[in-house]
Protein backbone atom coordinates (compact mmCIF):
# COMPACT_ATOMS: atom_id res chain seq x y z
CA UNK A 1 0.00 0.00 0.00
CA UNK A 2 3.15 2.20 0.23
CA UNK A 3 4.60 1.95 -2.90
CA UNK A 4 2.97 4.96 -4.31
CA UNK A 5 4.28 7.11 -1.30
CA UNK A 6 7.99 5.36 -1.57
CA UNK A 7 7.76 6.66 -5.26
CA UNK A 8 6.64 10.17 -4.98
CA UNK A 9 8.88 10.81 -1.88
CA UNK A 10 11.98 9.02 -3.72
CA UNK A 11 10.65 11.29 -6.84
CA UNK A 12 10.64 14.58 -5.10
CA UNK A 13 13.84 14.32 -3.58
CA UNK A 14 16.20 12.72 -5.87
CA UNK A 15 15.23 15.56 -8.34
CA UNK A 16 15.99 18.19 -5.94
CA UNK A 17 18.99 16.31 -5.33
CA UNK A 18 19.83 15.77 -8.19
CA UNK A 19 19.60 19.66 -9.38
CA UNK A 20 21.62 21.01 -6.75
CA UNK A 21 24.32 18.35 -7.60
CA UNK A 22 24.04 17.40 -3.27
CA UNK A 23 25.18 13.32 -3.40
CA UNK A 24 25.73 12.74 0.33
CA UNK A 25 21.71 12.74 0.03
CA UNK A 26 21.54 11.33 -3.43
CA UNK A 27 23.41 8.05 -2.41
CA UNK A 28 21.32 8.28 0.79
CA UNK A 29 18.28 5.46 1.65
CA UNK A 30 15.14 7.65 1.98
CA UNK A 31 12.73 5.37 3.68
CA UNK A 32 9.70 4.08 3.21
CA UNK A 33 7.32 7.81 4.40
CA UNK A 34 4.09 5.76 2.94
CA UNK A 35 3.85 3.44 5.85
CA UNK A 36 2.88 6.36 7.68
CA UNK A 37 -0.77 6.37 5.79
CA UNK A 38 -1.25 3.08 8.10
CA UNK A 39 -2.58 5.69 10.59
CA UNK A 40 -5.22 6.74 9.00
CA UNK A 41 -6.26 10.19 7.48
CA UNK A 42 -6.11 11.70 10.98
CA UNK A 43 -3.30 10.28 12.71
CA UNK A 44 -1.46 9.88 9.10
CA UNK A 45 -1.60 14.08 8.52
CA UNK A 46 -0.18 14.88 12.34
CA UNK A 47 2.75 12.24 11.77
CA UNK A 48 3.47 12.80 8.19
CA UNK A 49 3.28 17.00 8.59
CA UNK A 50 6.29 16.72 11.26
CA UNK A 51 8.21 14.30 9.09
CA UNK A 52 7.81 16.56 5.94
CA UNK A 53 8.34 20.02 7.64
CA UNK A 54 11.92 20.51 7.38
CA UNK A 55 11.63 19.59 3.50
CA UNK A 56 8.69 21.57 2.84
CA UNK A 57 9.89 24.35 5.11
CA UNK A 58 13.46 24.41 3.63
CA UNK A 59 12.30 23.89 -0.15
CA UNK A 60 10.30 26.77 -0.05
CA UNK A 61 12.87 29.12 1.84
CA UNK A 62 15.08 28.03 -0.81
CA UNK A 63 13.10 29.76 -3.88
CA UNK A 64 13.73 32.71 -2.08
CA UNK A 65 17.39 32.67 -2.74
CA UNK A 66 19.25 33.54 -5.13
CA UNK A 67 17.69 36.08 -6.90
CA UNK A 68 20.61 38.93 -7.23
CA UNK A 69 24.42 38.69 -7.64
CA UNK A 70 25.38 42.14 -7.37
CA UNK A 71 23.35 45.26 -5.95
CA UNK A 72 23.84 46.84 -9.62
CA UNK A 73 21.37 46.47 -12.10
CA UNK A 74 22.12 46.02 -15.90
CA UNK A 75 22.35 48.54 -18.50
CA UNK A 76 19.35 48.85 -21.20
CA UNK A 77 19.32 45.01 -22.69
CA UNK A 78 22.23 43.97 -20.60
CA UNK A 79 21.39 40.45 -19.31
CA UNK A 80 22.54 37.55 -17.66
CA UNK A 81 22.00 33.92 -17.39
CA UNK A 82 22.52 31.84 -14.01
CA UNK A 83 22.44 28.53 -12.79
CA UNK A 84 21.93 28.47 -8.99
CA UNK A 85 22.12 25.77 -5.96
CA UNK A 86 20.89 26.81 -2.72
CA UNK A 87 21.02 24.54 0.82
CA UNK A 88 18.66 25.39 3.74
CA UNK A 89 20.24 24.71 6.79
CA UNK A 90 17.89 22.47 8.94
CA UNK A 91 17.80 23.63 13.07
CA UNK A 92 18.14 21.21 15.21
CA UNK A 93 14.72 21.88 16.30
CA UNK A 94 13.35 20.11 12.74
CA UNK A 95 15.45 17.35 13.22
CA UNK A 96 13.06 15.09 15.26
CA UNK A 97 9.54 15.32 17.17
CA UNK A 98 8.07 13.61 19.83
CA UNK A 99 5.24 11.80 19.16
CA UNK A 100 3.71 12.29 22.96
CA UNK A 101 3.26 15.69 21.56
CA UNK A 102 0.93 15.21 18.54
CA UNK A 103 -3.06 14.65 18.99
CA UNK A 104 -2.86 11.04 18.03
CA UNK A 105 -6.23 9.23 18.45
CA UNK A 106 -5.13 5.89 17.55
CA UNK A 107 -1.64 5.69 17.15
CA UNK A 108 1.27 5.15 20.26
CA UNK A 109 4.89 4.11 20.42
CA UNK A 110 4.90 0.60 21.48
CA UNK A 111 6.49 -0.34 24.90
CA UNK A 112 9.80 0.81 25.14
CA UNK A 113 10.04 2.48 21.82
CA UNK A 114 11.47 5.97 22.24
CA UNK A 115 8.49 8.42 21.49
CA UNK A 116 10.95 10.84 19.84
CA UNK A 117 10.56 9.72 15.80
CA UNK A 118 12.65 11.27 13.30
CA UNK A 119 12.19 13.46 10.68
CA UNK A 120 13.08 13.13 7.03
CA UNK A 121 16.10 15.01 7.32
CA UNK A 122 17.08 13.47 10.49
CA UNK A 123 18.89 10.94 11.99
CA UNK A 124 18.06 7.15 10.46
CA UNK A 125 16.81 5.77 12.89
CA UNK A 126 12.64 4.18 12.55
CA UNK A 127 10.32 4.66 15.21
CA UNK A 128 7.87 1.65 16.15
CA UNK A 129 4.49 2.34 16.66
CA UNK A 130 1.12 0.20 16.96
CA UNK A 131 -2.15 0.94 15.91
CA UNK A 132 -5.19 0.18 18.66
CA UNK A 133 -8.84 0.66 18.70
CA UNK A 134 -11.50 0.04 21.48
CA UNK A 135 -14.31 -2.46 20.73
CA UNK A 136 -17.51 -3.11 22.72
CA UNK A 137 -15.11 -1.43 25.73
CA UNK A 138 -12.04 -3.68 25.21
CA UNK A 139 -8.63 -1.78 23.62
CA UNK A 140 -7.12 -4.22 20.82
CA UNK A 141 -4.05 -3.76 19.62
CA UNK A 142 -4.95 -4.62 15.32
CA UNK A 143 -1.37 -3.81 13.67
CA UNK A 144 2.75 -2.46 13.97
CA UNK A 145 4.36 -0.22 11.60
CA UNK A 146 7.52 1.99 11.96
CA UNK A 147 7.83 5.47 11.35
CA UNK A 148 10.74 5.73 8.56
CA UNK A 149 14.22 7.24 9.79
CA UNK A 150 15.70 10.28 8.05
CA UNK A 151 18.31 10.64 5.92
CA UNK A 152 20.68 12.00 8.64
CA UNK A 153 21.44 15.28 6.25
CA UNK A 154 21.23 18.35 7.57
CA UNK A 155 20.51 20.80 4.70
CA UNK A 156 17.20 20.99 1.80
CA UNK A 157 18.91 21.48 -1.56
CA UNK A 158 17.25 23.17 -4.11
CA UNK A 159 18.13 24.97 -7.70
CA UNK A 160 17.05 26.75 -10.60
CA UNK A 161 18.36 28.55 -13.58
CA UNK A 162 17.08 31.94 -14.28
CA UNK A 163 17.51 35.04 -16.88
CA UNK A 164 17.90 38.60 -15.91
CA UNK A 165 17.60 41.66 -18.74
CA UNK A 166 18.08 45.41 -18.29
CA UNK A 167 15.25 47.68 -19.02
CA UNK A 168 14.55 51.31 -19.09
CA UNK A 169 15.06 53.46 -15.75
CA UNK A 170 18.04 51.09 -14.76
CA UNK A 171 15.23 48.23 -13.76
CA UNK A 172 16.11 44.65 -14.15
CA UNK A 173 13.32 41.53 -14.91
CA UNK A 174 14.49 38.03 -13.72
CA UNK A 175 12.58 35.06 -15.41
CA UNK A 176 12.97 31.57 -13.46
CA UNK A 177 11.04 29.24 -15.96
CA UNK A 178 11.14 25.42 -16.18
CA UNK A 179 7.91 24.01 -18.30
CA UNK A 180 5.99 21.29 -17.13
CA UNK A 181 8.07 18.40 -17.83
CA UNK A 182 8.08 14.49 -16.96
CA UNK A 183 11.41 13.09 -15.10
CA UNK A 184 12.82 10.55 -16.68
CA UNK A 185 12.94 6.91 -14.21
CA UNK A 186 11.07 8.90 -11.09
CA UNK A 187 7.60 9.47 -12.94
CA UNK A 188 6.86 12.91 -11.75
CA UNK A 189 5.49 16.16 -13.48
CA UNK A 190 7.55 19.27 -12.60
CA UNK A 191 7.23 22.26 -13.51
CA UNK A 192 8.13 26.36 -11.97
CA UNK A 193 7.81 29.67 -13.07
CA UNK A 194 9.17 32.97 -10.72
CA UNK A 195 9.42 36.18 -11.33
CA UNK A 196 11.79 39.39 -9.70
CA UNK A 197 12.38 42.67 -10.38
CA UNK A 198 15.41 44.52 -9.41
CA UNK A 199 15.74 48.83 -9.49
CA UNK A 200 17.97 51.02 -9.05
CA UNK A 201 17.34 54.06 -6.23
CA UNK A 202 19.99 56.30 -6.12
CA UNK A 203 18.85 57.32 -9.80
CA UNK A 204 15.95 59.27 -7.90
CA UNK A 205 18.35 60.98 -4.86
CA UNK A 206 19.51 64.45 -6.36
CA UNK A 207 23.27 63.78 -6.43
CA UNK A 208 22.98 60.07 -6.27
CA UNK A 209 24.96 59.33 -9.22
CA UNK A 210 27.99 60.64 -6.88
CA UNK A 211 27.42 58.03 -4.12
CA UNK A 212 30.12 55.64 -5.18
CA UNK A 213 27.94 52.52 -4.21
CA UNK A 214 24.98 50.52 -5.91
CA UNK A 215 22.13 50.97 -3.29
CA UNK A 216 19.00 49.00 -5.35
CA UNK A 217 15.46 47.11 -4.37
CA UNK A 218 14.86 43.76 -5.00
CA UNK A 219 11.49 41.34 -5.11
CA UNK A 220 11.18 37.94 -6.27
CA UNK A 221 8.33 35.30 -6.35
CA UNK A 222 8.50 31.37 -7.16
CA UNK A 223 6.36 28.50 -8.04
CA UNK A 224 7.09 25.21 -7.73
CA UNK A 225 4.78 22.16 -8.42
CA UNK A 226 5.24 18.57 -8.81
CA UNK A 227 2.59 15.61 -9.71
CA UNK A 228 3.43 11.68 -9.68
CA UNK A 229 0.28 8.97 -10.41
CA UNK A 230 0.58 6.29 -8.02
CA UNK A 231 -0.84 2.58 -7.55
CA UNK A 232 -1.45 2.18 -3.32
CA UNK A 233 -2.48 -1.53 -3.28
CA UNK A 234 -3.42 -3.27 -0.18
CA UNK A 235 -0.51 -5.72 0.58
CA UNK A 236 -2.88 -8.59 1.29
CA UNK A 237 -5.79 -8.72 -1.22
CA UNK A 238 -7.89 -11.14 1.04
CA UNK A 239 -8.72 -9.09 3.50
CA UNK A 240 -9.97 -6.18 0.85
CA UNK A 241 -13.45 -7.50 0.66
CA UNK A 242 -12.97 -8.63 -2.60
CA UNK A 243 -13.72 -5.05 -3.98
CA UNK A 244 -12.53 -4.47 -7.57
CA UNK A 245 -8.92 -3.06 -7.87
CA UNK A 246 -10.30 0.21 -10.28
CA UNK A 247 -11.15 1.52 -6.85
CA UNK A 248 -7.98 2.49 -6.23
CA UNK A 249 -7.02 3.90 -9.50
CA UNK A 250 -6.57 7.47 -10.21
CA UNK A 251 -4.82 7.99 -7.26
CA UNK A 252 -1.92 10.97 -6.92
CA UNK A 253 0.56 12.79 -5.03
CA UNK A 254 1.19 16.78 -5.57
CA UNK A 255 3.31 19.03 -4.29
CA UNK A 256 3.80 22.36 -4.58
CA UNK A 257 5.89 25.66 -3.14
CA UNK A 258 6.28 29.27 -3.20
CA UNK A 259 8.45 31.69 -2.02
CA UNK A 260 8.49 35.85 -1.99
CA UNK A 261 10.62 38.33 -1.05
CA UNK A 262 12.21 41.65 -0.94
CA UNK A 263 14.40 43.61 -0.21
CA UNK A 264 17.25 46.63 0.17
CA UNK A 265 20.44 46.24 -1.31
CA UNK A 266 23.92 48.22 -1.07
CA UNK A 267 27.00 46.88 -2.67
CA UNK A 268 29.87 47.85 -4.78
CA UNK A 269 30.97 46.81 -8.39
CA UNK A 270 34.30 46.10 -9.24
CA UNK A 271 35.95 45.24 -12.71
CA UNK A 272 36.59 41.58 -11.27
CA UNK A 273 34.60 41.71 -8.50
CA UNK A 274 31.53 42.95 -7.00
CA UNK A 275 30.08 42.58 -3.06
CA UNK A 276 26.87 43.00 -1.50
CA UNK A 277 24.60 42.76 1.34
CA UNK A 278 21.11 43.86 1.82
CA UNK A 279 17.90 43.34 4.23
CA UNK A 280 14.35 42.62 3.61
CA UNK A 281 11.78 40.46 4.25
CA UNK A 282 9.99 36.54 3.25
CA UNK A 283 7.65 34.33 3.23
CA UNK A 284 7.06 31.61 1.92
CA UNK A 285 4.37 28.35 1.45
CA UNK A 286 4.33 24.19 0.91
CA UNK A 287 1.78 21.74 0.35
CA UNK A 288 1.61 18.10 0.16
CA UNK A 289 -1.54 16.38 -1.26
CA UNK A 290 -2.85 12.97 -1.74
CA UNK A 291 -5.92 12.19 -3.87
CA UNK A 292 -8.07 9.73 -4.68
CA UNK A 293 -9.03 6.54 -2.68
CA UNK A 294 -6.46 4.21 -0.80
CA UNK A 295 -6.63 1.31 1.30
CA UNK A 296 -5.82 1.31 4.74
CA UNK A 297 -6.36 -1.69 7.73
CA UNK A 298 -8.64 -1.66 10.21
CA UNK A 299 -10.42 -3.80 12.84
CA UNK A 300 -13.15 -6.06 11.63
CA UNK A 301 -14.77 -7.62 14.38
CA UNK A 302 -17.71 -8.59 12.11
CA UNK A 303 -16.95 -12.46 13.18
CA UNK A 304 -16.70 -12.10 16.93
CA UNK A 305 -13.14 -11.60 16.90
CA UNK A 306 -11.96 -8.45 17.21
CA UNK A 307 -8.21 -8.91 16.39
CA UNK A 308 -9.46 -9.96 12.60
CA UNK A 309 -8.67 -6.84 10.18
CA UNK A 310 -9.87 -5.55 7.14
CA UNK A 311 -8.83 -2.72 4.23
CA UNK A 312 -11.42 -0.02 4.05
CA UNK A 313 -10.88 2.86 1.51
CA UNK A 314 -10.17 6.51 2.54
CA UNK A 315 -10.57 9.34 -0.03
CA UNK A 316 -8.30 12.49 -0.23
CA UNK A 317 -5.99 11.14 2.70
CA UNK A 318 -4.09 13.84 3.14
CA UNK A 319 -3.30 17.54 2.91
CA UNK A 320 -0.29 18.72 4.07
CA UNK A 321 0.55 22.68 4.34
CA UNK A 322 3.53 24.37 6.03
CA UNK A 323 3.35 28.34 6.10
CA UNK A 324 6.77 29.70 6.77
CA UNK A 325 7.15 33.19 9.22
CA UNK A 326 7.09 36.82 7.31
CA UNK A 327 10.54 36.81 8.71
CA UNK A 328 13.51 39.26 8.29
CA UNK A 329 16.49 37.90 6.38
CA UNK A 330 19.60 39.68 5.93
CA UNK A 331 21.88 38.87 2.87
CA UNK A 332 25.60 39.27 1.63
CA UNK A 333 27.33 37.93 -0.97
CA UNK A 334 30.08 38.35 -3.62
CA UNK A 335 30.52 37.76 -6.87
CA UNK A 336 33.83 37.35 -9.67
CA UNK A 337 33.24 38.08 -13.35
CA UNK A 338 36.17 36.76 -15.55
CA UNK A 339 34.90 38.52 -19.12
CA UNK A 340 31.38 37.67 -19.48
CA UNK A 341 31.39 34.43 -17.20
CA UNK A 342 30.38 34.71 -13.59
CA UNK A 343 30.97 32.93 -10.01
CA UNK A 344 28.98 34.10 -7.25
CA UNK A 345 28.33 32.99 -3.70
CA UNK A 346 25.69 34.57 -0.88
CA UNK A 347 24.52 33.80 2.52
CA UNK A 348 20.99 34.75 3.33
CA UNK A 349 20.50 34.55 7.37
CA UNK A 350 16.79 34.04 8.26
CA UNK A 351 14.72 31.33 10.03
CA UNK A 352 16.58 28.78 7.91
CA UNK A 353 19.75 30.30 7.24
CA UNK A 354 20.53 29.44 3.06
CA UNK A 355 24.07 29.21 1.21
CA UNK A 356 23.70 29.77 -2.16
CA UNK A 357 26.05 28.98 -5.49
CA UNK A 358 26.26 30.41 -8.52
CA UNK A 359 27.76 30.25 -12.30
CA UNK A 360 26.78 31.61 -15.23
CA UNK A 361 27.69 34.46 -18.18
CA UNK A 362 26.54 38.34 -17.55
CA UNK A 363 26.83 40.90 -20.30
CA UNK A 364 26.64 44.65 -19.67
Amino acid sequence: MNKGYRTFTKALLTLTLALALSAPIAKAQFGDAGEIIRAGAGDASLIMTEYMKPALQGFSTGLNTGWVSTAKTHSLLGFSLTVRANAALVPSSLMSFNLNDLDLQKTRPVAGANPNASTLFGTGNGTRVELFETVNGVEYTFAEFEIPGGVNFEYVPSAMAQLSVGLIKNTDVTIRYMPTTEVPDVGVNIGMFGIGVKHDILQWIPGGNLIPIDVSFAAGYTSLSAVSSVEVRPSDSGKDGAQPLSQWEDQEISFTASGLNYNILVGKTLPFISVYGGVGMESSKSELKASGKYPVESPDPQFGNPNNTRYDAIVDPLKLSVDGPNSFRAIVGARLKILILTVNAEYVMADMPVYSLGFGISFR
